[in-house]
């Protein structure tokens, strides 16, 4: 069993964090990698549903990933999680559950205007017509990696090269493997 793994993917609504954990997942598995999504939407319609979108459910929200991520990696997973995770003190107490080279900080960079062209939630709609309160980069703050591990343009890249980009750092993590 190889050594388990967390690419926490991070961004603004819009940005690309489920596309790409969706992709990267898809390539993993296809390698024979032991490896797990986590979709902060899909976790909000089960262990997550009774939060709301205060400051303090969002941490909540978070630090529950998290958990789950630790839980996974442990047993060897690579485990990919696709979560705003707006504020950067949550995402600095989520590095620190996990052990030294265990947690990628992955930060999928699209400005606001992509993400509002993209809007595939409609949130942003909705914030336009009065109709959902914090909206993150919105009403409510997303407070930019100051440090990632690894940062993905995706108005910019491409789809698969961020993938490439994605598996030539696990391959990096891994002990060199070569990915095509």
């Amino acid at each position: 069993m190889s050594a388990g793994r967390c690419y926490w993917l991070t961004g603004l609504p819009g940005a690309g964090k489920t596309t790409l954990a969706r992709a990267f997942h898809a390539r993993l598995r296809s390698a024979g990698h032991e490896a797990c999504l986590l979709d902060a939407d899909v976790l909000r319609e089960g262990i997550n549903r009774d939060l709301g979108y205060s400051r303090e459910d969002r941490g909540e929200n978070v630090r529950r990933i998290a958990e789950v991520a630790r839980l996974f990696v442990m047993e060897g997973f690579v485990v990919i999680v696709a979560s705003i995770a707006p504020y950067r003190a949550d995402r600095e107490r989520v590095r620190q559950r996990f052990p030294d080279g265990r947690h990628v900080e992955v930060f999928v960079d699209a400005p606001i205007e992509a993400c509002i062209a993209r809007d595939p939630k409609g949130l942003y709609r909705k914030a336009r017509l009065g109709d959902a309160v914090e909206v993150t980069g919105v009403s409510a703050p997303y407070e930019r990696p100051e440090r990632p591990d690894l940062t993905l343009k995706t108005a910019e890249r491409s789809v698969d090269d961020c993938v490439a980009a994605l598996l030539g750092h696990h391959g990096q993590l891994c002990g060199g493997a070569r990915w095509t």
